[in-house]
């Protein structure tokens, strides 16, 4: 229900859908194998997304064509690409396939250290690519919200649930 995805949700038909995606995350959705939208401390309250092609994406690419004309330009880090006026102002390159999107609230200096989390939160992201609907916690993030499960969740370093449809024919 985040403000970012409203032109998303409010799309009408496919190719309104396909241009809508790709100016929000600078990639067609046919390019794409998988978004993985995060929340994280770093930025409370934005998603951060991370982008994995079916091929080599180039967060400097990207980043030009989000760039919105007359964008208020945004320093960060030589590490970091950035992209005047776009939704997702800093843009980091993971790996080859692999492109982290950050909202404009996010500290771009600490934007690697994010991105080396890719570890921590590894087994969620790989399950991602395996399971209809992927949820992962960092759960040192939350130990101080009251949880219903009691304590040994707040034991864990990470929690991962995982869920799948009984069709697996995408219908």
């Amino acid at each position: 229900e985040h403000k970012s995805f409203a032109p998303v949700r409010e799309a009408r038909g496919k190719l309104e859908f396909a241009w809508v995606v790709q100016s929000l995350f600078g990639v067609a959705p046919q390019d794409m194998e998988r978004v993985t939208a995060f929340w994280h401390s770093a930025a409370p309250g934005e998603p951060f997304i991370l982008l994995a092609g079916r091929k080599d994406l180039d967060a400097k690419k990207i980043a030009k064509l989000l760039e919105r004309p007359g964008g208020k330009p945004v320093k960060a880090p030589a590490t970091i690409v950035t992209s005047a006026g776009s939704e997702f102002p800093f843009l980091l390159q993971v790996d080859a396939r692999t492109v982290l999107l950050a909202p404009a609230s996010a500290d771009p200096a600490k934007l690697g250290k994010l991105a080396g989390m890719k570890g921590r939160l590894a087994a969620a992201i790989d399950a991602a690519g395996k399971h209809a609907l992927t949820v992962g916690l960092d759960v040192a993030a939350i130990a101080g919200f009251p949880l219903p499960v009691g304590g040994p969740l707040l034991q864990a370093e990470t929690a991962i649930l995982t869920a799948d449809s009984g069709d697996k024919s995408g219908v």
